[in-house]
């Protein structure tokens, strides 16, 4: 019997085949004594077919030789079977990265035959193409994957399976699981009156479950994550300002932090508003002489700096006072108006406005106030000069109320004319 791997043809090895001499009986198919019989093409043979199989037909075509060969006859060829064994090919594959997502399943990409004969090709295909990682956690470089190929007969290229062995038809490669990346959802960033500093409150910074796609920043059904540092972060400036940008440094943890990132921190803006500041004013803070206008313009009046200032020390978002050591301070206005222009009215509203100066001033404003003012007496002085004084005869030089006194326009400074009933 022969035995070969299959190549491909029907082809057979034949050994052993001999004739052998010094006949004792006419039917015992040796020949005479030590005659010269030779035995040509006693090595090679023809399977019945190419395929594997086992207890094959193999034919022969031997033929004598030799010097003697005429006296004899080679009617009979062998009668011989033989072994056509499958021959051992290999399959390669890799495994997709895929990004974790909380189960083994592994997606393979086939690869190629390895030993196929000739032009031969067989169909290879894996189950939904895909194997088993040997765990479903993020893990090192690599991780062990499990795969399965089935193997087809190909009829174009006359490649038949069973004329092969897979010989790693059940397989461990190995693939990667990589860290899904988070997305910080919901954050708002806090508007926040001027404090002097740039720290920012957030506040609904949260993670999101029940992942629905690789890349879609959330986690994987209701595994425990936790979002650190999710509640504050930093202005681009400590100064007033809409739309500033806003930095965090929030962190991952919990139970299955190992199998996520969080590569990105989330966009965010906010807005920091100017802080209210209380002036001082005291019951009168401007007071000019009465001129006949209720203007309050530069050179006529006078500010009381104990009675109107502003608060400084603050502590408190709506305490009203400026951070100490900064620079802001009041100023009036150049123009502005009393209710009235009489001194008689006493105390009254003023209308001129304060503003705040200083290096500092775009990061407050004033709170409402109410400037008070009062208008004083003008004083006259009396010249002498041209004043007259009339009354009735009574007897006496004494000047009772009632008696009329004139005065020229030397009389007054000013150059005013008048008279008066003394």
């Amino acid at each position: 019997m022969t035995t070969k791997v299959y190549d491909g043809s029907d082809s057979a090895v034949v050994t052993g085949a001999v004739l052998v001499g010094n006949s004792t009986a006419d039917n015992d198919g040796k020949y005479i004594g030590t005659e010269t019989v030779t035995l040509s093409g006693g090595t090679s043979g023809t399977f019945a077919s190419k395929n594997v199989g086992t207890g094959k037909g193999v034919t022969t075509a031997m033929t004598l030789g030799g010097a003697d060969a005429g006296n004899y006859t080679l009617s009979t060829q062998p009668t011989l079977t033989g072994t056509i064994t499958a021959k051992n090919i290999t399959m390669s594959g890799t495994v997709l990265d895929k990004v974790y997502d909380g189960n083994t399943a592994a997606t393979i990409v086939l690869g190629s035959l390895t030993g196929l004969v000739g032009a031969e090709q067989l169909q290879v295909s894996v189950a939904g193409n895909a194997g088993t990682f040997s765990d479903k956690n993020v893990g090192g470089s690599t991780i062990p994957v499990t795969v399965t190929y089935t193997l087809a007969d190909d009829l174009a290229s006359g490649g038949v399976v069973s004329n092969y062995n897979l010989v790693n038809q059940t397989d461990t490669i190995s693939g990667r699981i990589l860290a899904k990346d988070l997305q910080v959802f919901n954050a708002v960033v806090t508007t926040k009156v001027y404090d002097g500093t740039t720290d920012a409150v957030i506040t609904g910074a949260g993670l999101i479950g029940n992942s629905s796609s690789a890349t879609d920043g959330k986690y994987v059904g209701t595994e425990t994550l936790v979002l650190g540092s999710s509640t504050t972060g930093t202005f681009a400036s400590k100064n007033v300002g809409a739309g500033q940008t806003v930095t965090t440094a929030m962190t991952l943890g919990g139970v299955d932090v190992g199998n996520y990132t969080l590569n990105t921190q989330p966009t965010l803006t906010g807005a920091i508003t100017a802080k209210g500041l209380d002036v001082v004013v005291g019951e009168v803070t401007v007071t000019k002489v009465y001129d006949g206008t209720t203007a309050i313009a530069n050179g006529n009046v006078s500010i009381d700096a104990t009675t109107f200032a502003l608060r400084n020390g603050a502590a408190t978002a709506n305490d009203g006072k400026f951070y100490s050591g900064e620079d802001v301070k009041l100023k009036l206005n150049t123009a502005g108006a009393l209710t009235s222009k009489d001194a008689s009215v006493g105390l009254q509203n003023v209308t001129t406005q304060v503003e705040l100066d200083g290096a500092a001033v775009g990061n407050y404003a004033l709170n409402a106030y109410q400037l008070k003012g009062t208008v004083t007496r003008k004083d006259l002085v009396v010249n002498g000069g041209d004043i007259t004084v009339s009354k009735v005869y009574n007897g006496n030089t004494a000047i009772n109320g009632g008696t009329d006194v004139s005065f020229g326009a030397s009389a007054l400074t000013g150059g005013s004319t008048g008279s008066a009933d003394g």
